[in-house]
């Protein structure tokens, strides 16, 4: 399967942007396309906001006219303003997540954009069937949250889509407007610890690719935007784009035979791929071992007895600071 992902040359036009969907759709020819966070809206884009009847009749257009499955950062107006990732497929909605880790220069009530945050993280346990595969996401720095991405990987995604709205070594310049935070330019930090968090991710939680868009806000490389796949297995990285004055794009190949038949055991993995897995993967037969004895405890509904399970702890604090 093709995947397609970017560091978009920044353009403010609503208009602009979809031509950029559809001239990458013509070229590439992918089977799923992802476009970073804020992709439509936010900070330098001509709105903060879309109504979604402003962009989501065009995307279904545009996934249905090229075979072709959208998972597409939007900043939606409704009754609030929620940073969000629309997961399309066939010309058809699949469904939605809204950020949680929204930050201050962002939130009404502190920020110039005037955004709400997610209040029910449950809301986030949750895959798309997208392509015959099952596809889960989250927004940039939320890999940094251990209960999602360790709540996320129990439902077993083939793939896993990390939506970006600045690059790993880069943070937004603030400034007061009218006792309001606002972005006014981009500065440049370390990005080590996120990088390492994505690897770490795929490899010991998801065991699965990891697929990085993110926005180039018109500004040099050295904030290390990320495009392309992160598959720890295969010591693949996602490229940290540094011509970003042009668009940039990278289309991987997965197998998710591949990637399935490893999470489960070598004779699973002949079945689905056909030969013996590689030596290489050998020293992860424990862990592998461990996934499956989780799995087969856990049952067939993983997400609501996951998640029950964990209420019910907290709310009767059994296991906490038990001797």
């Amino acid at each position: 399967m093709k995947i397609l992902s970017c560091v978009p040359k920044q353009q403010k036009l609503k208009e602009d942007k979809f031509r950029f969907i559809q001239d990458a759709l013509e070229k590439y020819s992918p089977d799923i396309f992802l476009l970073p966070q804020e992709f439509f809206g936010g900070w330098q884009c001509e709105q903060i906001s879309f109504k979604r009847d402003q962009i989501l009749p065009r995307l279904l257009t545009l996934s249905a006219s090229f075979n072709c499955a959208l998972i597409v950062g939007v900043v939606e107006q409704a009754e609030e303003i929620l940073q969000k990732l629309y997961f399309i497929d066939g010309g058809q909605f699949i469904g939605e997540i809204v950020k949680f880790a929204t930050p201050g220069y962002d939130l009404k009530g502190t920020g110039t954009h005037g955004l709400s945050s997610l209040t029910d993280l449950t809301s986030r346990f949750q895959t798309f069937r997208i392509k015959g595969i099952n596809v889960a996401g989250f927004f940039c720095w939320e890999v940094f949250s251990d209960f999602l991405i360790a709540g996320l990987s129990i439902l077993e995604p083939d793939l896993v889509v990390s939506a970006i709205k600045f690059g790993i070594a880069g943070y937004p310049k603030l400034e007061k407007k009218n006792g309001l935070k606002q972005i006014v330019g981009v500065q440049y930090c370390g990005g080590d610890i996120w990088d390492d968090r994505l690897k770490m991710a795929s490899k010991y939680e998801f065991k699965c690719p990891i697929i990085c868009s993110t926005n180039s806000w018109g500004v040099g490389g050295k904030y290390e935007p990320l495009a392309g796949m992160i598959y720890s297995y295969d010591q693949i990285e996602a490229v940290k784009a540094d011509a970003v004055k042009q668009d940039v794009f990278v289309l991987n190949e997965i197998d998710f035979e591949h990637v399935r038949g490893l999470r489960e055991n070598k004779y699973s993995y002949v079945d689905r791929v056909g030969i013996f897995p590689d030596y290489k993967y050998g020293d992860l037969t424990m862990m592998m071992k461990i996934h499956r004895m989780e799995q087969r405890l856990l049952g067939e509904t993983l997400q609501d007895g996951y998640l029950k399970t964990l209420r019910k702890i907290r709310r009767s604090r059994k296991m906490i600071n038990k001797k």
